[in-house]
C-alpha cells in the first residue's frame, strides 16, 4: 500500500510544470526511510531471508540511495518555486 501512495505522490510532482519542493522533499525523505529500513531489516535479521535475499535486499536499498542523492542534488539546483 506504501509504494501505490509513494508512486501516486511521485507521479503527481512529476506531473506538475512547477515541482513544489516540499513534495520533493517528502520524496527524498521516504527514500531516504526505506533504504535505512532495509538495511535494518538486513542487520537486525528481522527477517529470515536467503544469502540471495540479502543480497537483493542491499543492492535495492543501493539503488534507492541513488535515486534519493540524485533528487536532493537536483532539489539543491532549482530555483524555489512553489511552496505547497
Amino acid at each position: 500500500m506504501f509504494l501505490l501512495i509513494f508512486a501516486a505522490d511521485v507521479g503527481y510532482v512529476a506531473a506538475r510544470a512547477a515541482h513544489s519542493r516540499v513534495l520533493v522533499g517528502a520524496i527524498i525523505a521516504a527514500n531516504t526511510a526505506w533504504v535505512a529500513a532495509s538495511v535494518a531489516a538486513v542487520v537486525a535479521g528481522w527477517f529470515a531471508i536467503t544469502t540471495l535475499g540479502t543480497a537483493v535486499v542491499v543492492l535495492q536499498a543501493g539503488a534507492v540511495a541513488v535515486f534519493a542523492a540524485l533528487q536532493a542534488m537536483g532539489l539543491r539546483h532549482t530555483q524555489p518555486s512553489v511552496t505547497v
